[in-house]
């Protein structure tokens, strides 16, 4: 009776750690949720615009741009629509030349990417673009 009360706890836990390690179903994996955080960028052509002052071309001003887009937004639409955002923005970058923004404000970035972003929600609607990037801007000409 002594060596069965002795033994019956070894093979409890034995049969507990077999049942762990073989039977037991495994752990199922985390819910890979790639669409959530999955961001998705469309490359803009580089656009490069004339600073006209007093009927003459003073400088060429080029910028290079990229969509960030909210999750879920989908990106065949906001290619097709790419001929009429970037009217868009050549509007208001030709408005800020022509106020003489990017001469006085040292092309204050922050003022360009939310003017950029206000004409992408009007072309795409509020749920696409989740910001603007601007990759580069260059200049030539200026003297």
């Amino acid at each position: 009776m002594k060596k069965v009360l002795l033994v019956l706890p070894v093979l409890v836990v034995a049969g507990a750690a077999a049942w762990w390690f073989l039977v037991r179903a495994p752990d199922p994996p985390p819910a890979a949720d790639t669409d959530a955080h999955e961001v998705a960028f469309v490359d803009l052509p580089p656009l490069t615009l004339p600073a006209v002052r007093d009927g003459a071309v003073e400088r060429l001003v080029r910028v290079d741009l990229a969509l960030e887009l909210r999750p879920g937004a989908d990106a065949a639409k906001v290619q097709a629509e790419l001929p009429r955002l970037t009217d868009a923005f050549l509007v208001e970058l030709y408005g800020l030349i022509g106020h003489r923004f990017m001469d006085e404000s040292g092309d204050d970035t922050a003022v360009i990417k939310s003017r950029l972003q206000a004409a992408s929600r009007r072309v795409l609607g509020s749920d696409a673009v989740a910001a603007v990037l601007i990759q580069g801007m260059a200049q030539a000409g200026r003297g």
